[in-house]
This record gives structure tokens, sequence and C-alpha cells, in this order.
């Protein structure tokens, strides 16, 4: 049983590490997931902002991985065998007025049962270029629909 707990963690850090050394030229990686965030003039909803107390967060360090986004994506895609299936806007303030300032992007892999959290923010790399951060990585998903009902293997994605 002390193997196998050996192996996941092995197994876990060499993908880490092959998404960060496994270097492909993908370009249109960063273009995918910009050009598929929606346009849909119901975003722009006059929607209250939540309320609820800042003073109940607190910030953590934490480990994140970032690389440029061409990178990041496209080893996502190439080598964890994921395709991005959910794209939102982090916007200003929460509002639904406010600046994109990033892009959140779900990777899955079917094959794999992976999934991947990415967090795509623009202008922030040492050449001026966006960089993809990994939020959190994560196998046997399990999806639910609107209603909280889990949706069966079969009739997922």
């Amino acid at each position: 049983m002390r193997h196998q707990g050996k192996i996941f963690s092995i197994t876990y850090i060499l993908c880490i590490i092959g998404i960060l050394l496994i270097s492909v030229g993908y370009s249109s990686a960063t273009a995918s997931v910009m050009a598929a965030t929606p346009k849909d003039p119901d975003v722009e909803r006059n929607t209250p902002a939540p309320d609820y107390d800042l003073n109940k967060l607190i910030t953590q360090d934490i480990p994140v991985y970032c690389a440029d986004s061409n990178f990041m994506l496209s080893a996502s895609q190439d080598v964890m065998q994921e395709s991005q299936i959910l794209i939102g806007e982090v916007r200003e303030g929460g509002l639904p007025t406010g600046k994109t300032i990033a892009i959140l992007s779900f990777g899955h892999s079917i094959e794999r049962d992976t999934g991947t959290f990415f967090m795509t923010i623009p202008n922030i790399g040492p050449n001026g270029e966006s960089m993809t951060c990994i939020l959190g990585y994560g196998m046997n998903w399990h999806f639910f629909d609107d209603e909280g009902n889990q949706i069966m293997k079969q009739d997922s994605l």
C-alpha cells in the first residue's frame, strides 16, 4: 500500500514537470481560449453584485505554476490530452460591466479522466505576453446537471 502512494506521488510530480518542461509550439491555444469567450449581449445584464463580508477572506501563499499561455495550453492539449470545455471571464470588481482582466478555463480529458483549472492573465509575462497558471488539477471527475443530479459517464462529455 505504501508503494501505491509513492507511485501516485511520483506520477503526479512527473505530470507537473511534464507540463512545465515539454515545449510545443501552439500559438492558437491562447487565441482559442480568448475567442471562445462568450460575446452574448445577455452577459451585460444588470445583476446586483453579491454582498458578502470581504473581511472573512484571507490571503494564502500556495504553489501556483505559471508559464507562457501558448506553452501551458498546448501542454494541456497535447500532453495531458485535455480539451477546454469551460471558459469564463474574470471581471474587475466581479461586476458584469467590469473590465475583463483574466480568463478562467477548465480542460478535461475523457480518456484519462483528468482535468485542470487554468487562469490566463494577459500582459503579465516578462515580455508582455499572457501567462496561464494552473489553479488545480484533479482526476476521477463527476459531472452534475443544473439540478444537482450526477450525469452518468455514458451521458457526459
